[in-house]
């Protein structure tokens, strides 16, 4: 999104949760803060850092920022009924991250998912069109980033829910876009 008219375009049919990522624009010579980016009856939870990821979550729904140092990402628990407790992340991966960023971008998955929390919500962009979603395979060489991110992203047995199929117990985990390689502009 270009700006924060274009957040209050997406506030309109009033949801409960909103993720943002690359909320900063590329090469800009500002620097966007916190009190830019509030809305109404929203908490926000941001990391302003690199592009930079923004969550918003209702004020009347219970939630707690969780902190997890690593670049371009937030975190978030919110209370559900019972013991039960909703994680929600909201992550940006560079294409063009160091092996050092890859590593701590995976580390946080590590840490976050030891809480062992009730319920997942992770969205975002990673940057990984080189991964097949539905054959959970990367079709990248053996020594690319996206090959790692797939053998944890086994490890950690999440998955994706697709359309159509009633939601459950389970994570929510679903690229917003991909680009086709075979198809041509």
């Amino acid at each position: 999104m270009s700006s924060i008219f274009d957040v209050r375009c997406v506030h309109r049919p009033n949801p409960n949760i909103i993720g943002l990522t690359e909320v900063n624009p590329k090469s800009s010579t500002w620097k966007l803060t916190p009190q830019e980016l509030t809305l109404d009856s929203y908490a926000l939870y941001s990391n302003l850092d690199g592009r930079g990821s923004v969550l918003y979550v209702k004020d009347q729904l219970q939630s707690v920022e969780l902190h997890v140092t690593c670049k371009s990402s937030v975190w978030c628990s919110l209370k559900l009924k019972g013991n039960d407790v909703l994680l929600i992340g909201v992550l940006y991966r560079s294409p063009g991250s160091t092996v050092c960023e890859n590593d701590m971008f995976i580390e946080q998955f590590s840490r976050v998912l030891k809480e062992k929390h009730s319920h997942m919500l992770i969205m975002g962009d990673f940057n990984y069109p080189e991964i097949d979603w539905k054959l959970q395979i990367s079709r990248a060489s053996s020594n690319h980033p996206s090959q790692d991110f797939i053998l944890s992203y086994k490890d950690w047995f999440l998955y994706r829910l697709y359309p159509g199929i009633a939601p459950g117990w389970g994570y929510y985990f679903k690229p917003t876009k991909t680009k086709n390689p075979e198809k041509k502009n």
